[in-house]
């Protein structure tokens, strides 16, 4: 990506609803400097993919909005936008520049909007590859919720500092470890 010429991007069918988000950026549907993946849901397709691919092959740079491998949908588990930037980084012998989950850019960035520590912070969420590697990356002690894809386990996953079965249990687990977990 060009300072000089700034960033133009490719948007997907379905990702109207986030262009507002790329500012004054010019979108460029054919000679892009970026391709910006995030989630659009039933939007992704094998040609979509293959637009991609090609836009990559001729240069375009491989931004990711997050890593989810997968999510819980109403009707059971269901690919998220990870597993098709896996596809992408490997079809196109890119690494994908992350800004969300589980960037540690991303935790860092929200530890400072709060003016948090990462010593004093305890990071919770249902998904190994994201929410508990974010915190590890971070330093942050982690919580996993085994609720939906919490409760399996993938091999070569961080584990969580602690484990509960709902978010329900978080005020218990805080009144427990107190200060000795998370000093002030």
């Amino acid at each position: 990506m060009s300072s000089k010429r700034g960033c133009k991007f490719h948007r997907y069918p379905g990702a109207e609803g986030v262009q507002h988000l790329f500012g004054g950026l010019k979108l460029d549907r054919t000679q892009p400097d970026s391709v910006v993946v995030g989630d659009v849901g039933e939007g992704f397709s094998y040609q979509t993919l293959n637009v991609a691919l090609g836009l990559l092959l001729n240069g375009a740079r491989l931004l990711a909005l997050q890593r989810n491998l997968r999510w819980r949908s109403s009707t059971g588990h269901a690919l998220d936008v990870g597993a098709f930037i896996a596809a992408l980084e490997v079809a196109s012998g890119q690494s994908a520049i992350v800004s969300g989950k589980p960037s540690s850019t991303f935790f860092a960035g929200a530890l400072a909007e709060f003016d948090g520590q990462a010593s004093t912070t305890l990071i919770v969420g249902d998904d190994h590859a994201t929410d508990i590697r974010g915190a590890l990356a971070i330093g942050a002690r982690s919580v996993m919720v085994q609720t939906g894809k919490g409760r399996s386990r993938l091999p070569d996953l961080p584990k969580a500092d602690f484990v509960v079965d709902s978010i329900a249990e978080i005020p218990g687990l805080l009144i427990t470890i107190g200060d000795k977990v998370l000093p002030q």
